[in-house]
């Protein structure tokens, strides 16, 4: 598909971790729809318009697409929670918790309005739930969110994350930024 309005531009950002890449990459946006990926993701050819309308027509406020594993990381045993730990959102029975950045999108009044991704968070810092707490605060904060999940990306993560010392380490990771949101979230209730 033709996007006669959609210009381009690089940024770059020399500072580690994902949410430090799609903080400067939304700061350098103009735009009222801001879509997110991951970049071991492959996009379908309509992922732009498709992930991009609802915002634009006002029918969401985020969008959640779906997310499957590429085909040569299927493995028999990948089923349940492990799916889940590879960012696999594939059900249209069963919508992912908050977010999950490797396909969502959202609008740039919902981001500006609950505030910034939290660097803490994510690849490159704790590992995880940047984008997941992005979603409690628009669910908190009253903002709709669609789930997509036909307008599909495919992972085509590192094969390496399919080992039990991986699965180990992801659920340290997962652990410690689970820690920081709510410990951070008790504070505020205390206060």
């Amino acid at each position: 598909a033709e996007l006669p309005n959609l210009a381009l531009r690089y940024v770059y950002e020399p500072r580690r971790g994902k949410v430090r890449a799609l903080t400067a990459g939304i700061e350098a946006s103009a735009g009222r729809a801001l879509l997110m990926t991951d970049d071991d993701v492959h996009v379908p050819a309509n992922w732009i318009e498709d992930m991009c309308r609802p915002l634009l027509s006002g029918e969401a406020d985020a969008v959640q697409g779906g997310i499957k594993i590429a085909t040569h990381l299927e493995r028999p045993w990948l089923t349940g929670v492990l799916r889940t730990w590879v960012a696999s959102v594939e059900d249209p029975a069963f919508p992912p918790e908050g977010l999950v950045g490797a396909n969502m999108a959202c609008s740039r009044a919902a981001l500006d309005a609950v505030g910034p991704l939290d660097t803490r968070l994510g690849p490159g810092a704790a590992g995880f739930y940047e984008d997941t707490v992005l979603g409690w605060r628009m669910d908190r904060a009253g903002y709709r969110k669609l789930f997509l999940p036909q307008v599909m990306v495919e992972h085509h993560f590192q094969e390496d994350r399919l080992t039990v010392g991986a699965f180990m380490a992801s659920a340290q990771r997962m652990a410690t930024a689970r820690a920081i949101v709510e410990v951070e979230e008790a504070i505020g209730r205390a206060v």
